[in-house]
């Protein structure tokens, strides 16, 4: 099993995403990770998708989403070439304590609502699975984003 990063260029139009995330279904495909949004041009938008499985799913995976009428283009982000990060909001039991030593690259915001504390944190997702793992039981509630990347200039 090999994780797949795919950053895919697509027409902001009604029903894109419902074709893209079919293919990665019909080929038994588990999606670990989605996010999508408008680009700056507002006619496209791009969809980050993580997914696990076989280089030959994978490779298929690519090959039939590269064939939709709505695609754009497609890359599936080399391991170690590309920027991501995952946000999460955590609201905290009352008396929970955020754990020493959290590493450089999470960026962590504490702020009260409706009187509880709640954590906005974002970074590598393994950093902010190793920060969630942490807090544990001291989590109230939870909400995260998917995995949002940028191919690394260099790669």
């Amino acid at each position: 099993m090999v994780k797949s990063v795919f950053s895919i260029l697509v027409a902001n139009r009604y029903g894109v995403l419902t074709k893209v995330a079919g293919v990665f279904g019909r080929r038994g495909c588990n999606i670990q990770s989605l996010t999508v949004c408008a680009t700056q041009d507002p006619d496209f938008s791009r969809i980050t998708m993580v997914a696990e499985d076989s280089e030959e799913t994978i490779r298929q995976v690519y090959n039939q989403t590269s064939r939709l009428e709505d695609v754009r283009d497609i890359t599936l982000l080399p391991e170690g070439g590309y920027y991501e990060r995952t946000l999460a909001l955590i609201r905290l039991r009352s008396g929970a304590v955020l754990p020493a030593g959290q590493p450089d690259t999470l960026c962590i915001a504490a702020r009260t609502f409706d009187g509880g504390p709640v954590l906005e944190v974002s970074g590598p997702t393994e950093a902010v699975d190793a920060l969630i793992g942490q807090l544990g039981d001291d989590i109230a509630d939870l909400s995260r984003s998917g995995t949002t990347a940028l191919k690394s200039m260099y790669n």
